[in-house]
Parts: structure tokens; sequence; C-alpha cells
């Protein structure tokens, strides 16, 4: 439910989350009362016969006292299972004070730490565990629904000692990745069978798996190079929308042979992506190289050899 009606557009953010995401979001445009909104959800998740509901607050910088006894509110009228504070960990140590006048008012259950990216934040999250005496329950190391993973301590500094963390990432892996298709996938990669529809298909399971960086991130040896990456968004940005253009040009019979490409019909795709002839070209010489480089890797000593041509570059 949308109870932050503080901060400019945070339910507008919210509509477009659960909307990506598939969750059914309770609203109230009109109403600037969020206990009367807190209420009003309650009563339909009930009817509704819903399993879990979300309760999103307004944020606070400062303690505000009127802010605080808004929330004290809504936490008697609804009696949540689960408290969590939200905490910013670039925020350093008043992430930490702040954790403390939460607990004292309201009686955390946990907290979440945002921006985790493993990068000195570690002492963050060891002073709100310390001074609180709140578990610290989940960190979010990157910006998609993906990237809020359950704080596990010994997998964190694993993490951090550059060993990877194979097991967050197969949990990852096999929540969205069906074991059928991703073999089916598989030998088409080692018989050289990889099209464009392949392609858009690996996209979007990617996109559902969170950041490259925190992805990375997890496989042993590869920590120095997640290092050195920005996060690389799937969905938005301009390479990807130019790709999506010239695939969406293609016949259905070139997307699934990319050697029925021929320069008349890479003109035609041009043409009808909007872009020039020698982007095509790029394009196809790249993915024609991924495909080529997926196929050396597909092997028993894929992973040997991927961490040999990461540390190359």
């Amino acid at each position: 439910m949308a109870c932050d009606l503080q901060r400019l557009a945070a339910v507008e953010q919210l509509k477009q989350l659960c909307s990506a995401n598939e969750i059914d979001l309770y609203f109230e445009d009109e109403s600037v009362n969020p206990l009367a909104i807190a209420k009003n959800a309650m009563k339909k998740a009930k009817e509704g016969l819903y399993d879990v509901v979300l309760i999103d607050t307004a944020g606070r910088l400062a303690i505000d006292t009127e802010l605080m006894e808004q929330l004290e509110s809504i936490k008697k009228e609804v009696t949540p299972d689960e408290v969590f504070y939200v905490a910013d960990s670039m925020t350093g140590q008043d992430a930490v004070r702040s954790a403390v006048t939460f607990h004292e008012k309201i009686t955390l259950s946990g907290v979440i730490l945002s921006k985790f990216d493993g990068d000195g934040k570690g002492g963050v999250a060891l002073g709100i565990a310390e001074q609180t005496n709140v578990p610290l329950r989940f960190i979010g190391v990157g910006e998609k629904v993906a990237d809020l993973e359950h704080f596990i301590p010994d997998r964190i500094v694993s993490r951090l000692m550059g060993e990877g963390d194979l097991e967050t990432l197969a949990e990852k892996t096999s929540a969205i990745i069906d074991e059928k298709q991703a073999k089916a996938m598989s030998q088409k990669i080692k018989k050289g069978q990889f099209n464009f529809n392949d392609f858009l298909e690996q996209m979007e399971q990617m996109k559902k798996l969170g950041s490259m960086k925190s992805l990375i991130g997890m496989i042993p040896g590869l920590s120095s190079v997640a290092g050195k990456l920005q996060d690389v968004d799937m969905e938005n940005s301009v390479e990807m929308k130019r790709i999506k253009a010239m695939i969406g040009s293609m016949t259905k019979k070139e997307r699934e042979d990319p050697e029925l490409l021929n320069n008349s019909r890479k003109r035609r795709i041009a043409e009808g992506s909007g872009l020039s002839q020698v982007e095509v070209n790029r394009f196809l010489k790249q993915f024609g190289n991924a495909a080529k480089m997926a196929k050396k890797f597909s092997g028993k000593k894929g992973m040997q050899d991927l961490t040999k041509y990461a540390f190359s570059k």
C-alpha cells in the first residue's frame, strides 16, 4: 500500500514498480491521510484474501515528531508482523543514529541497508546491528528488485575477500531460470545454433537477475572485474534499444537464422530500424563474436576459460 504522501512522485514510482513486477498496489490519489489509507488497504487485503501486505511509509532524513507519531498510529492500526527500517548506507553514522531512534519509537524487527556495494559499507552494517540489537535482514546491491538480497554474513565476507558467492548466484538463477530451458539453450550454444530470438530471451532473463556488477561479483576470481563495471541497464540503455529495433526489423526467418543476412537484407533492416548499415554491421559482428565466445565457454572448462579471458583484458 502507498502511504508515503511526503516525497514527490512516491506513489507514481510505486505504481511503475508494481506494474513491472505484477504486484497489486493500493493507493488513494485524493487522500492526504496515510492512516486512513492503511485502514482501507488492510480491509481490502482481508476481503481479497491476500497473504502478504507491504506498507510503504514516508522516509525521514531527520526525526520528525509528527511523522513519528503517524508511524506509531499506523503500526497500532495494522499490527504488522515485521517492521523494517530502510537505511541508506551512504549516510554512514547518520543511518545508525536514525535506526536507533526508530527502534526506540516503534520497535524494529529488522533493517534493510540500501546501496550496499561492498566498498566500505560494512561498518554501517555492524554499527546498526551493534547499537540497535536488531538484525540486518536485507541488503540492496543495485536498483532492481532482484538486487535486494538476504543478508547472510559469511556470503558477504566471501564477496569482500574476492572469493565470490556462488550460493546466492545459484539461488537467484534457480528462481528465475527454468532448468529444462537452460539445458536446451546450452545445447543450442554448443551446436552454434544461437539466434536472435535466443538473444532477446537471454536479455529478458538477465534483467530479472539484477545488476551486472553484482552478478559478476558473485563469481569467484572476478570481483576485481566487477568493481570496474558500471551497472548495465538491460532495458533502457541506448545500445539495447537500438539492438531491439534492429531485431524487430528482421523477418521471422532472419531472427531464427542469422546466416540469411546478406547485404540487401541488412540495408532493409537498417532502414526499418532507423539506423545506418554501419551500425547494423557492427551489431551483427558483435553478435557473431559473442556466439562464438559463448560456444567456447560452454565446455567443461568454461568457467576457467572465462576467468582467464577476463583477467587477460
